[in-house]
């Protein structure tokens, strides 16, 4: 199994829970008093799971349409379209390291073509924004079609949150003339934030996941199956800066806050 399956499984399971927990209060609320004060509105509850069930049904269906369509040969970049990439998100002060790439349902090498167990094809605690190992790295003919991979660690944070998070957050005026990088990956009902460490306590809410260290992230123009990866705010909107966790934690309990 994947990283990234295993990212969708987690999701699942965390919407399996708070399924489980709605029924429960429906249960109870059947046999509350009128008068009985909840500590936590049904009807906010409500839309909370109707937006992450939307988006589950939307995921059920790309995948399908997936499978129903064959994977192509595999593709070996020839241009320097990642190195450019890698050596752009290096200048960023994001550290990453060269990746397999997905093929016919696997994690291949694009140099060799044989299937590998790591997606990282260099260890994660070697990720580096030296501008030089990244051209030894991604500069070659045969090493071109290699992933980029952000990998989390001191230099670069990341929360996963549901799409309908992230459409709030891309939208609010705030993040407007503030914005972070928003990663979509092809297939994931959630996207990934990128910001600065520290992370206070207060970033990790009951939509926003903390992304753990030495989680790799792949970043365009990194491809998943036939689609790549892509921006929902792209380090050129963002100046090619990054929030503060800080930052991005005041924003999301400010946006949660006018949900509620």
């Amino acid at each position: 199994m994947t990283r990234e399956e295993l990212l969708y499984n987690a999701w699942l399971t965390e919407l399996n829970t708070r399924l489980g927990r709605y029924i429960v209060r429906l249960i109870d609320e059947a046999g509350r008093h009128p008068d009985d004060a909840s500590s936590f509105p049904l009807e906010e509850l409500e839309t909370s799971l109707s937006e992450d069930l939307t988006e589950l049904a939307k995921a059920i269906a790309e995948k399908a349409a997936r499978r129903s369509n064959p994977q192509p040969p595999l593709d070996l970049a020839t241009d320097d379209t990642a190195l450019q990439a890698a050596l752009a998100y290096a200048a960023m002060d994001l550290p990453v390291v060269p990746g397999a790439v997905w093929h016919e349902g696997r994690f291949v090498d694009p140099i060799t073509g044989e299937p590998v167990t790591r997606v990282a094809l260099q260890p994660a605690d070697t990720a580096t924004t030296d501008l030089a190992q990244v051209r030894e790295w991604w500069d070659t003919p045969t090493r071109r079609g290699q992933a980029v991979l952000a990998v989390v660690g001191p230099k670069l944070g990341a929360v996963s949150i549901p799409l309908s998070l992230t459409e709030r957050l891309v939208r609010h005026p705030w993040f407007t003339t503030r914005p972070t990088p928003v990663v979509q990956i092809p297939d994931l009902p959630i996207a990934f934030v990128l910001y600065r460490p520290p992370t206070p306590p207060s970033l990790v809410t009951d939509h926003v996941r903390l992304v753990d260290e030495g989680t790799t992230i792949p970043l365009p123009p990194t491809a998943v199956g036939t689609d790549s990866v892509g921006w929902w705010t792209s380090p050129e909107q963002t100046g090619n800066t990054l929030l503060t966790g800080q930052e991005l934690a005041d924003l999301i309990h400010s946006i949660e806050g006018q949900q509620a």
